[in-house]
């Protein structure tokens, strides 16, 4: 009970001392701003707007300045401004700067001799030499220039030597490049050194695009040219090479070792369109009409590109991987090569096809030794695939076509171990492929030199179907088909060793002709037409057959 009263008091007491007044309510005046001016959080230093004689405007403290309006030097061989200082922010104001008349290769547009600063905003017009340079101390120097236009200078943004050695391609100023026009540049639209990035930027009448250092990210530029000579982007080692569309140079893009290049549309280059270092990446570009499309070293990765009307669109160094890719050719004239690779190369996956005119490469395939060749579609006129060594082709789709063009084009479809003795032991397996020669070819389907197995394919061959070397070759569960009257189904030299079995075969030559002394001849449970002539013959030393059947087809 005493507790409830002296709650009830409390309240008592607290209504009882605020029922008496507290004071005035309203505002004693307007209330104070609690705001900075920009000026107050950084302060802007301006530049007059001028015309110049004499020295560059210099920037000799850190800061931030802007234009007031254009700025033009009138003297020749000295730049327009000069900045000397670190932590420099240059606002163009939507003005521009401009060199004087004439062609003075020192007429440069910014210097920046060593620090850091950011240049945005304006144009940098008629400047002979460089539009934005980095000084003497160019690996102190880090930018960012953004939104900036570039018109009728020598050279756009250059941080790095024109001919940097390999010590100053590591040095690293991490410049950037962004949003911004290039327009009549007589060289270089961005040279820069290592780490930089050059992004969403367009150059127009440019004679040569990107040059960066090591470790440079070029994306999602547009660079047009009509000079045919020289570079689009240009970038050291692992470099990253993406989303930019490259026109009419003539090096499309070239990359050092460990680069990727990816997702760029490259058109028109006159000598050629990619060009990769070891280990570098090249996949989902598209490549239109040149004479060489990529040119890799070794370790290279060719993944998912589309490449039109182009003479040779891939040449490789060892160890190749191709895949993917799609390839058309030339409309008229092509004979080149659409896949050259040397050692052990990993070709997948890809459609080498005809032109809309029935034209194609001379050639789909052409390896040394180490070729794998898997789920591949090749329409050629020549040859399909080609391996100097051992080879393993497995799963293709491999027709040659004859062209009215190339009439003289009557090579095999596969070619494997040519030019080498069987003592090199190199052995090949072919297997559960799709094989057809041309109309009217004179060359054996299959063409190989040394010892292999060839097995589950449908091999159609207008003329002669198999030939083989002085080596064993175990030939089972083909089906094939031999148009032609004369031809045997297998020709083998001296010394070989046959083993023919579980075959189906159409043909109305003879089925093994094999060459004598110390030949050997093995066929069992195969299926041959009735209309066929003679199981063995050209003189093999030992033959045996057994459970082998003549039905009519």
């Amino acid at each position: 009970m005493k507790k409830l009263l002296w709650v009830a008091g409390a309240l008592a007491g607290g209504l009882l001392i605020s029922s008496y007044g507290q004071g005035p309510l309203g505002p004693t005046g307007a209330p104070a701003p609690v705001y900075k001016t920009l000026d107050e959080v950084e302060p802007r230093i301006p530049i007059p707007s001028e015309a110049r004689s004499g020295g560059p405007y210099e920037i000799n403290n850190s800061g931030s300045y802007y234009l007031t309006g254009p700025l033009k030097q009138l003297s020749s061989g000295v730049p327009v401004i000069q900045i000397n200082a670190d932590r420099v922010t240059l606002d163009l104001n939507g003005f521009s700067v401009e060199g004087p008349d004439g062609g003075n290769a020192g007429n440069h547009g910014i210097v920046v001799e060593s620090g850091r600063a950011e240049i945005f905003n304006g144009t940098i017009r008629r400047t002979a030499g460089m539009a934005i340079r980095a000084g003497e101390a160019w690996d102190s120097v880090q930018l960012v220039i953004r939104d900036v236009r570039f018109e009728k200078v020598g050279h756009g943004v250059v941080t790095m030597p024109f001919s940097p050695t390999p010590a100053e391609l590591a040095e690293t100023s991490a410049t950037v490049v962004r949003d911004c026009q290039f327009t009549w540049i007589d060289g270089w639209a961005v040279h820069t050194a290592s780490g930089s990035t050059v992004e969403n930027c367009i150059g127009m009448r440019i004679n040569y695009g990107v040059r960066a250092g090591n470790h440079a990210h070029i994306t999602r530029n547009v660079f047009t040219t009509w000079d045919h000579t020289g570079h689009g982007i240009h970038v050291g080692e692992q470099g990253r090479v993406q989303g930019n569309m490259v026109e009419m140079f003539g090096w499309g893009i070239e990359a050092g070792p460990g680069s990727e290049i990816a997702d760029n549309l490259v058109t028109g280059s006159e000598i050629v369109s990619i060009t990769v270092g070891d280990g570098s990446v090249v996949r989902n570009n598209a490549v239109f009409h040149e004479d060489l499309g990529v040119d890799g070293g070794d370790d290279v990765r060719i993944a998912g590109n589309a490449f039109f009307r182009i003479q040779d669109p891939v040449k490789l160094g060892t160890r190749a991987t191709v895949e993917n890719n799609v390839f058309v050719p030339k409309k008229v004239g092509s004979n080149g090569v659409a896949i050259s690779a040397w050692k052990y190369a990993t070709v997948s996956d890809n459609q080498i096809v005809l032109s809309d005119n029935g034209n194609g490469y001379a050639r789909g395939v052409v390896a040394t030794n180490g070729l794998v060749a898997k789920r591949n579609i090749i329409r050629a006129l020549d040859s399909g695939i080609t391996a100097a060594g051992d080879a393993t082709v497995q799963g293709n789709f491999v027709r040659l076509d004859r062209n009215v063009e190339f009439a003289s084009y009557t090579g095999s479809v596969l070619r494997l171990g040519i030019g080498f003795e069987a003592t090199e032991g190199y052995t090949h397996l072919i297997q559960d492929n799709v094989l057809v020669t041309a109309h009217e070819a004179d060359a054996p389907a299959i063409e190989v030199s040394s010892s292999g197995r060839i097995g589950n394919n449908l091999i159609v061959g207008d003329q002669l179907p198999i030939q083989v070397g002085y080596s064993w070759i175990e030939i089972y569960g083909n089906r094939i088909i031999s148009e032609a009257s004369a031809a045997p189904v297998l020709h083998a030299g001296w010394g070989a060793r046959v083993y023919f079995t579980e075959n189906v075969v159409r043909s109305q030559g003879d089925i093994l002709d094999v060459g004598p002394s110390f030949s050997s001849a093995y066929a069992r449970d195969n299926i041959l037409d009735s209309a066929a002539g003679s199981l063995f013959t050209g003189g093999v030393s030992d033959t045996y057959e057994h459970r082998n059947k003549r039905p009519s087809f």
